[in-house]
């Protein structure tokens, strides 16, 4: 199998300690909807915002914490390089809005794109998704007022999210419930293989994620602290980069280009193609157990970019699980 989400091992969790927030400028809490939550709440109360500005293409749960706090929303048109479109926003853009900047996939350079808003308006509140772009979370606050990831994105771990930022945010306690079924399911996948039917730890899985729109106010559940410490990060990008580079020049000999160049510095979460057939060549890898996400089921949402996207791009797997022979599994089921 190729895919879906990771697998924990029981050494992980029996060799891993206890994790500790590693600056005083970064939080941690349940989930990356979480880590928006709170953003947003925090935007909300002390600084009175009511409307956020939203790229039209984006995960649906990005939603989530943004109307149960109640506030307004728009939609900004998203270019083919997938970069906001200068004019339209500036007409769109009102004084006192957030802005949320997604970097997808994680190889996004969004520099231009916050310089662009902050010519329109040097004291804008420019967010920054990193949920795909846990590397570049990583790198210093800049010229954005916060910066969020998630965790479970990259890494074997059940749940978390964090937030980067000068501003003061709520330090949450209480852990939640969903990263416990998120847990056991991983545990479970692990040892699949001749042990377990898939539906069993699927089910938790799914269980797991019925609960996270639930518990937005919650933090790291004490297993995602652990195993957090745990990850060996430099390995994991040094191997996603070898994956990423090996995959895009086997694209490139059967004549597919990905959707985004990979650049020095960036890691990506996943290597994006658009395909007219991605639905076909999809289910030929569901056959052979690959299974490449779509990014991202528009969920009633009707928004040009995000439609456009959901009908044609397919994201291929590079992540650290992986080597050469299952890049090549990827290739042979292009070709």
């Amino acid at each position: 199998m190729i895919g879906g989400e990771f697998p924990i091992a029981v050494t992980d969790i029996l060799n891993a300690e206890n994790w500790h927030l590693e600056s005083p400028d970064v939080y941690a809490y349940s989930s990356g909807r979480a880590a928006l939550f709170q953003i947003l709440k925090y935007q909300k109360q002390e600084k009175g915002v009511t409307s956020v500005l939203l790229p039209d293409y984006l995960c649906s749960s990005v939603l989530v914490p943004v109307q149960k706090l109640g506030l307004d929303y728009s939609f900004y048109t998203i270019d083919e390089q997938l970069e906001l479109e200068e004019k339209s926003f500036s007409e769109l853009y009102k004084k006192g809005s957030v802005v949320l900047l997604i970097n997808y996939y994680g190889l996004k350079d969004l520099s231009s794109q916050i310089n662009t808003i902050r010519s329109i308006d040097e004291k804008a509140i420019v967010i920054e998704d990193d949920v795909q772009a846990y590397y570049e979370f990583k790198k210093p606050l800049g010229d954005v007022d916060f910066k969020f990831t998630s965790l479970r994105k990259t890494f074997a771990v059940p749940d978390g999210g964090l937030v980067k930022t000068k501003h003061n945010l709520p330090k949450v306690e209480r852990p939640n419930m969903f990263g416990q079924y998120k847990a056991a399911a991983a545990l479970l996948k692990s040892m699949r293989e001749g042990n377990f039917n898939d539906n069993i730890y699927l089910e938790m899985f799914e269980k797991g994620e019925s609960l996270i729109d639930d518990e937005l106010e919650c933090g790291m559940s004490l297993i995602a602290e652990k195993l957090y410490s745990y990850v060996d990060e430099e390995r994991v990008k040094v191997r996603r980069v070898n994956n990423a580079q090996y995959l895009i020049e086997q694209l490139k000999k059967i004549g597919i280009s990905p959707l985004l160049s990979l650049t020095e510095n960036h890691v990506p979460l996943f290597i994006p193609i658009v395909l007219k057939n991605r639905d076909a060549v999809r289910k030929a890898m569901f056959k052979q157990e690959i299974f490449c996400p779509v990014h991202w089921p528009l969920d009633g949402l009707n928004i040009k970019r995000g439609d456009q996207m959901y009908r044609e791009e397919l994201s291929l797997i590079i992540d650290q699980r992986y080597g050469r022979k299952e890049m090549d599994e990827i290739i042979k089921l292009l070709q």
